[in-house]
This record gives C-alpha cells, sequence and structure tokens, in this order.
C-alpha cells in the first residue's frame, strides 16, 4: 500500500467550563495564541443561535520543535474543541500538539486529556481491487450486468459492476464516535489504478495500519 495523501486530520477533546466566560476575551485570546487570520467577530458568530454551532477560527499556526504546523481550522463548542488540518499539513500527532497548547489557554476553560476522538482521511493506493473483498458481490455485479444487457443495452455500456465503497459504522443508539470508517474508490481516478479515500475514526498512524491489514489480507484472498 502507497499512502498518497493525508487528505484531513481532525484531533476532538472535551472541555469542561469552570466559571462564567466573556467570550469576545476568549475569542481575542485564541486568536492571538495561534495567529488566526479569521475568528468570530459578528454577534451570530460570538453567540451561536444553538450547542451545534461552532466558534471558527481559520488558518492558524503552532510552532513546536523547531517546524511549524499550520491550522486549517479550531472549532470551539459548549462541550467540545476541534482541530483540523488538511491535505498533507500534520496528521492527527499534530493536532494532539495544538490541543495540548490549549491546555492553559483559559483560567475558566479546561481542555480534558481524554476522552480524545480522532477524524482521519486518507488517499491510498492499494496493490489489490476492492472487488476482492466479496467473492459474492463481484458476482452480483456480473448478474446484474449480464441482466441488464437482456434489456437491449449494448454490451460495452453495462460492464461488470465494481465494488464502489465499503462503510462500517457502530449502531446510531450507542455511537460515541466522530465518523464511520470506509474505503471507497477515489473520484476521478480510474477503477484500475486502485486509488481510493478512506476515513477512520483513528489517528492517522493507526487508520494507516488498519489499511495495510486490509491490503494484506484481501492479497491473500487474491491469491487463492
Amino acid at each position: 500500500m502507497k499512502l498518497n495523501h493525508v487528505v484531513l486530520a481532525q484531533g476532538v477533546r472535551v472541555t469542561e467550563i469552570k466559571a462564567p466566560i466573556y467570550l469576545p476575551a476568549a475569542i481575542a485570546s485564541l486568536k492571538e495564541r495561534l495567529g488566526f487570520v479569521k475568528a468570530p467577530t459578528t454577534v451570530e458568530e460570538v453567540l451561536p443561535a444553538n450547542d451545534l454551532q461552532a466558534r471558527s477560527f481559520y488558518h492558524g499556526r503552532l510552532e513546536v520543535g523547531g517546524r511549524e504546523i499550520v491550522v486549517h481550522k479550531l472549532d470551539v463548542y459548549p462541550r467540545l474543541i476541534s482541530v483540523e488540518l488538511q491535505q498533507d499539513t500534520g496528521t492527527t500527532d499534530d493536532c494532539d500538539l495544538v490541543l495540548d497548547s490549549l491546555v492553559d489557554w483559559h483560567p475558566s476553560i479546561k481542555v480534558m486529556p481524554s476522552p480524545r476522538l480522532y477524524v482521519s482521511q486518507l488517499e491510498v493506493a492499494f496493490d489489490v481491487s476492492l472487488d476482492e473483498v466479496s467473492p459474492a458481490l463481484k458476482r452480483i455485479g456480473a448478474m446484474i450486468s449480464n441482466t441488464a444487457q437482456g434489456y437491449g443495452q449494448p454490451p460495452y455500456s453495462v460492464a461488470p459492476l465494481q465494488m464502489l465503497v465499503v462503510a462500517m459504522n457502530l449502531e446510531q443508539q450507542s455511537n460515541t464516535l466522530v465518523s464511520d470508517f470506509r474505503i471507497e474508490r477515489r473520484v476521478e481516478h480510474p477503477y484500475d489504478s486502485n486509488v481510493y479515500f478512506s476515513q477512520a475514526p483513528l489517528r492517522t498512524i493507526d487508520h494507516k495500519s488498519v489499511l495495510e491489514d486490509f491490503e494484506r489480507h484481501h492479497q491473500k484472498v487474491a491469491i487463492k
């Protein structure tokens, strides 16, 4: 497996509000701390209508260990704080560094050390096709194609259907994950290139390990 790109790395932490906060001062402090280009300014941005709307900060940076982490977006909710890094600018470990730097950001806001929640999005190239996941579905794809040709469509217009996506999630009532797990064919790449987009509620390094294991298993299946 080849890792082409880290499409998105996101880290999320729970926050605890210990006392009433004067929001304009807290926002100004956070903007200055990470040098955000844009921070909440309007009444609607500073005082969202409900708890599902974030106070969003855009394009900041953290200097750590002699290097710079560019933060695409930081969202502050009443009980959560989320950091996003985009296209090859860092990993979920870098998200953790940014979140760790906010531990003493405000005396009335405590960034909790756990739980740590993640979203990892990667673009990878496999040595095997997604079609090897299920021989039964591969057979069904050919079956649908052959049946459709019987409706008068020319054979070249209805090639055997191929696997498009594999996805897994928890039951909604008990779901505490930030995202589902999925592997899907990358848009604008031919199927035979075996280039895929994958999303997982994992650290970048753990997500990569899961995909490597997936490929190893299906290489064995393909050989059989």
